[in-house]
């Protein structure tokens, strides 16, 4: 084994999610881990045997294999060793990366196999020959886990529990699943891989409200239990009995549910909008408002606009702005702005999410590598398409617009929790000077727009703040769990690890789990969300078997 391996485990034999780092912590954690997990019947997966390669000096030997575990349950476990020459031993290979994930229970489902709506039971629709359940909420059972909120995460939880036949119910606030995205604003378009859920005719990049659209149809396809325009009041653990007690409300009543977990799934990081406290707010007289309140640009067409803020939503108003034609829309930027074509992010998505490949192995393939291996491939393939693009970056830094031109995409996503821009055509409408860009500090409102630090003054009918959100995820599950929130783990950001803190296992309260992300983040994780719940409603709750960093 490589000095500097590196071993990645979900569950399978550390009962939670790992990074150890170095041959002697691997080696000494597998010491310690074998009399818990009793790791055995090792075999090789047939046809897995593959050269990977990056770029053209890195490349390295992958092979597959299975593994069975008893710890408190008997598990089927798969893994993707990794494998280099032995320079100091000539013909010889050495382990430099090891992946393994618990696959499923033995006997109790498998959280990949969900099948559609096949059959009645009882008059309800059925999938995987498991009834829906209550879905009236009258509160007449214990659920295995009451999920609250129904857009990507609070699906495909709901979707795995169903799969592995785990009683459950789903909670949404809206009228309809899928309004989360289909209520944003009309211009937002994204790339979301959400199992094959979308149309062949629909564009690569997703206009908001055919993301909301295929979130409804997958729901209807797997006849997920749910409850709409519901919302949850209070969530209260009873430590006697061990189970959650939820207060419920909607446009029919209100009621009381029972869980045994419970799974927040309720817009971590992008729920509570943070604005600047500039003064003198009362003197302006145009419009002023944060993104999340915004919709489109045309009430004000042919007027004037300014947005606060460079990073995604930012530039998506922006655009909205020019596309109504205002005569003037200008962006203030803070600090420099990591931004990268859509281009190259779906060139490197195309190798493995794509018709060809089925959706769950593309996410073993891809989502199980170490966080810090990803970001250091990530950003060397940035890197060199940055170099690659001179031009391109030039033409934005002489348009007046700050630019890091070799950011690092992770410490955006899993630090910063945002900031960057995903080109998707804004960058050429600031090259062309079609939207200016202002990059002193705002100092104070004025009667017809904004003055800055260095005593200029830009007037303007509408004002966007793309100003973000409250990244704490605890300001917003104390709207539900009160108190309690402040006993929760700290959310978001890398461990001493590089695994992502208090998300996707237990947040520091028994039976209570954070899950949100991105789709595919959501997606593969969702199944160790899933699996664990699943323990506890056996009876046998998982735990990590090694200390936690």
């Amino acid at each position: 084994m490589a000095v500097d391996a590196i071993w990645r485990d979900f569950l399978s034999m550390t009962g939670y999610l790992r990074t150890i780092n170095s041959s002697r912590s691997i080696a000494v954690a597998f010491r310690e881990l074998k009399e818990e997990a009793k790791p055995h019947d090792f075999k090789s997966t047939p046809d897995s045997c593959e050269i990977a390669q990056f770029g053209p000096q890195t490349a390295w030997i992958n092979a597959g294999f299975t593994f069975k575990t008893y710890g408190k349950l008997e598990g089927n476990c798969s893994g993707i060793v990794s494998m280099i020459p032995d320079t100091e031993q000539p013909g010889e290979w050495k382990i430099w990366m090891l992946r393994t994930w618990l696959e499923n229970f033995e006997g109790c489902g498998h959280p990949d196999v969900l099948d559609p709506v096949s059959h009645l039971s009882n008059g309800h629709p059925t999938a995987n020959g498991v009834p829906n359940g209550d879905s009236n909420g009258t509160g007449s059972r214990t659920y295995g886990a009451v999920i609250v909120g129904g857009s990507q995460g609070g699906l495909a939880c709901a979707g795995r529990l169903k799969a592995l036949g785990v009683s459950y119910i789903l909670l949404e606030r809206n009228e309809q699943i899928g309004d989360t995205w289909a209520n944003r604003y009309e211009t937002l378009k994204w790339h979301l891989p959400f199992d094959r859920t979308y149309l062949p005719e629909e564009d690569y990049l997703l206009p908001a409200r055919h993301i909301g659209a295929g979130h409804k149809r997958w729901a209807e396809r797997f006849d997920i239990n749910m409850r709409l325009n519901t919302t949850v009041e209070k969530a209260t653990w009873d430590t006697s009995s061990g189970v959650w007690d939820i207060s419920v409300a909607s446009p029919s009543g209100s009621c009381a549910l029972k869980a045994q977990n419970l799974v927040l799934c309720i817009g971590a990081g992008s729920s509570i909008p943070v604005t600047p406290s500039w003064p003198g707010r009362e003197r302006y007289k145009g419009s002023a408002f944060h993104s999340v309140e915004y919709r489109s640009a045309e009430p004000w067409r042919g007027k004037r606009g300014i947005v606060i803020g460079t990073a995604n939503t930012a530039h998506d108003v922006a655009e909205d702005m020019v596309n109504a034609g205002f005569s003037s829309v200008t962006m203030v930027q803070r600090g420099k702005t990591f931004v990268f074509p859509a281009e190259v992010l779906h060139h490197a998505q195309n190798i493995l999410y794509n018709t060809n490949i089925p959706t769950a192995t593309a996410d073993r393939l891809s989502s199980t590598f170490p966080n810090k291996i990803v970001r250091e491939f990530t950003n060397r393939a940035v890197f060199r398409a940055a170099d690659e693009m001179a031009a391109y970056f030039d033409a934005l830094e002489a348009a007046g617009f700050r630019l890091d031109r070799k950011g690092d995409i992770y410490d955006n996503l899993y630090v910063r929790f945002g900031g960057h821009y995903v080109d998707v055509g804004t960058s050429a409408r600031i090259a062309k000077g079609e939207i200016k860009m202002k990059t002193e500090a705002v100092k104070e409102w004025t009667e017809h727009g904004l003055r800055f630090d260095d005593g200029s003054e830009v007037e303007a009918d509408l004002i966007v703040l793309c100003t973000g959100f409250e990244h704490d995820f605890r300001a917003s599950a104390r709207e539900i769990l009160g108190d309690v929130a402040d006993q929760v783990d700290e959310f978001w950001g890398l461990d001493a690890e590089g695994e992502i803190r208090g998300a996707f296992k237990p947040a520091g309260h028994p039976r209570l789990y954070y899950h949100g992300g991105d789709v595919r983040m959501s997606r593969w994780y969702s199944r160790f969300v899933a699996l664990q719940v699943q323990a506890d409603v056996l009876g046998k709750p998982l735990e990590p078997y090694l200390e936690t960093p």
